[in-house]
């Protein structure tokens, strides 16, 4: 098979696996235990159907939004996806481009195998970096620092650590790689607790995290700039 003759999800899966090893096939893959919220969150889509509308005008078609605040061609989002240059030797340089391209909103991810100032230089699409709380507070501050100056948009904090699947599929030297990345990155003593400067959002219209405005670190003085915010 080859991708001309890539017509769906499935067939670019089965062309992804006859060609990638299968360690990093199941990577990016595979699911944790038994792969039930994988499942769910594939089939959630087959109880949505388009709603065809005959005789809507489309001599011009617009799909442009504003997604925190940056203007882009399609509502489309690239999600974060850690290391692609395991998979393709462009990586995450083709993935931004492709963005540019469609006018796309891109997220790096914070185990991006290409830097955040290469990325930053190499296309204008607005971006987001996919941003965790590390026990080593220097090392997120710098992380946020080098978004700054990169001119990244926003920032996407992820809180998916607080304990590691197990990726039945993914040989031992691959789930060993994954942990050892991880480690560092728990919050804190307990995994469930918050830093005290970021508390949880309930309105359901906003995507991130809210920031106590009387802690000025520097953390959350740049989120108090890049995320949604209320009182």
């Amino acid at each position: 098979m080859r991708i001309n003759n890539c017509h769906n999800i499935d067939d670019f899966r089965t062309l992804a696996k006859s060609r990638i090893p299968a360690p990093l096939f199941h990577y990016i893959d595979a699911g944790a235990d038994d792969e039930s919220t994988l499942r769910r969150n594939t089939s959630a889509y087959d109880e949505y159907d388009p709603i065809p509308n005959g005789l809507a005008d489309v001599a011009s078609i617009d799909l442009s939004v504003t997604i925190l605040g940056q203007k882009v061609s399609s509502p489309l989002f690239l999600a974060p996806t850690g290391m692609n240059r395991l998979f393709h030797h462009h990586g995450e340089r083709a993935t931004s481009r492709a963005a540019e391209k469609y006018g796309c909103y891109y997220s790096l991810s914070t185990l991006s195998s290409v830097s955040i100032e290469e990325i930053g230089s190499l296309t204008s699409t607005p971006k987001m970096f996919q941003i965790y709380i590390h026990k080593d507070r220097g090392l997120t501050y710098e992380f946020i620092e080098r978004c700054k100056r990169a001119k990244f948009t926003s920032l996407c904090l992820t809180i998916d650590t607080i304990g590691i699947g197990n990726a039945a599929l993914a040989p031992t030297i691959v789930k060993k790689a994954i942990d050892d990345w991880y480690a560092p990155m728990i919050i804190g003593e307990d995994p469930f607790v918050l830093p005290k400067y970021i508390k949880h959002n309930p309105k359901p219209h906003c995507l991130c995290v809210v920031v106590n405005r009387n802690n000025q670190s520097a953390i959350s003085s740049f989120s108090d700039d890049s995320f949604d915010s209320y009182r």
